[in-house]
């Protein structure tokens, strides 16, 4: 069984059509599918880096099975996202490193409102749409990199930010 996949420097002329069940670890840059496999059911994955991928929408459903094991997300650069769902509600409940980074077209952050309370790097600048971000644990996070458009929203303080603002112009 398959349990590392580390593809690298390699195009592709089709989407993916599978991976396997089994991986622990998935590290692929520049993933070329717009969806991730509709079979992929990775219940022991722990890593996924899918930086530079052509991800449109990253889904963890509760039919995928659960995402307990997941430590690491890491979908930096990618441009054409525009959302991450958890509809299964685990799959961030464990998660340490969560990398956004300059994801320009990502919108929607959904986790059906559980906290990211083992976080422990969160790197989310240059997610300039981004506009749904779900609740932290700040006092469990040592490395938090975002801009300040970004803080200013996921301390709820989006509001406040725009009629002081309104005050000095």
């Amino acid at each position: 069984m398959l349990y590392f996949l580390k593809i690298r420097n390699c195009r592709f002329s089709n989407d993916c059509q599978h991976l396997p069940n089994g991986l622990r670890v998935l590290d692929w840059p520049r993933y070329p599918s717009q969806n991730l496999p509709y079979d992929f059911l990775p219940c022991e994955l722990s890593i996924c880096r899918l930086r530079e991928s052509s991800l449109t929408t990253i889904e963890f459903h509760s039919l995928f099975g659960k995402f307990e094991h997941m430590r690491e997300l890491n979908l930096d650069y990618s441009q054409s996202l525009t959302q991450i769902v958890d509809k299964s509600g685990s799959v961030l409940l464990n998660l340490e490193i969560l990398s956004i980074r300059d994801c320009w077209n990502l919108i929607t952050f959904h986790d059906s409102e559980r906290f990211l309370n083992k976080l422990k790097i969160l790197n989310v600048i240059g997610c300039i749409k981004l506009t749904s971000f779900p609740p932290i644990n700040l006092t469990s996070l040592p490395k938090l990199e975002l801009s300040v458009e970004i803080w200013f929203q996921i301390c709820g303080l989006e509001e406040q930010r725009n009629r002081d603002m309104n005050l000095a112009s």
